[in-house]
């Protein structure tokens, strides 16, 4: 699979050029190199994933060793460390889909924080109709995003989701036939925001999520308190003062 970077004004999209049948070892390798640059780059704040279903709909595993051996768990590690990877990322992540998810191009789209669909996209979970778990924190990802009744109908019994249901539930902030473009803006009107409080909101929602709602409180102060120190902050107060676009640079 070719997978192709985009930068645009603080702004990387990552498409995958062609529509692969299978998520493979050697793709989920590329992702991760990919992720990896993303996240040491001062010039990205934002990351947009094209076409989510372009991923596979299938993974490579399923065809290869049948056994629970060593060699079949290193090679589900290996699949998976791609799509972890893009869930690890520092900076927002904005998924686009406009065909039918399952497998891994589902399983990306769920690493997602925030999702956009085109209006005949289906959503489907068929793991358990294969007699298996996802195989990249899909299930967990899902009852995050859905709650869990929510998530438990889609995993267990599998059946397509339409845009209309997907909305309703909250696995998808909004349809259109312009995802990308919708994703685009999205991204650039992120992108022009504080870089440090951006990545600063989506660690404390993320990591506030595993916690008490009091330790989840103290938390985002203790963050809000270390903010107040930053040079982009007081540029932000400079800039609302002066009435004037701020000049954040992530300091």
């Amino acid at each position: 699979m070719s997978i192709e970077i985009n930068l645009n004004d603080h702004v990387a999209t990552i498409t995958f050029n062609d529509k692969q049948e299978v998520f493979s070892v050697e793709t989920s390798k590329q992702l991760s190199a990919v992720v990896e640059g993303l996240e040491m780059s001062s010039r990205v704040d934002v990351v947009i994933l094209e076409h989510a279903e372009n991923a596979g709909g299938k993974w490579a595993a399923l065809n290869s060793v049948q056994s629970p051996t060593n060699e079949r768990y290193v090679e589900i590690r290996e699949l998976s460390a791609g799509i972890q990877a893009i869930a690890a990322l520092r900076q927002p992540v904005i998924a686009t889909c406009a065909g039918d998810l399952q497998g891994p191009g589902m399983e990306l789209y769920l690493a997602a924080d925030i999702r956009f669909a085109g209006l005949n996209s289906t959503f489907r979970m068929s793991e358990a109709a294969e007699d298996r778990l996802p195989m990249s924190g899909a299930g967990q990802r899902l009852v995050r995003a859905v709650g869990r009744a929510q998530a438990l109908r889609m995993l267990l019994l599998g059946s397509p989701m339409d845009v209309e249901e997907a909305f309703r539930i909250g696995l998808i902030s909004s349809s259109s036939n312009t995802t990308l473009a919708e994703a685009q803006l999205a991204g650039e009107e992120i992108a022009s925001r504080g870089p440090l409080a951006v990545r600063t909101f989506k660690e404390a929602l993320h990591k506030g999520a595993e916690m008490t709602l009091e330790q989840a409180l103290q938390y985002e102060l203790d963050l809000t308190i270390l903010l107040q120190s930053t040079e982009d902050r007081k540029e932000g107060v400079d800039a609302f003062l002066e009435k004037r676009t701020p000049d954040f640079r992530a300091r």
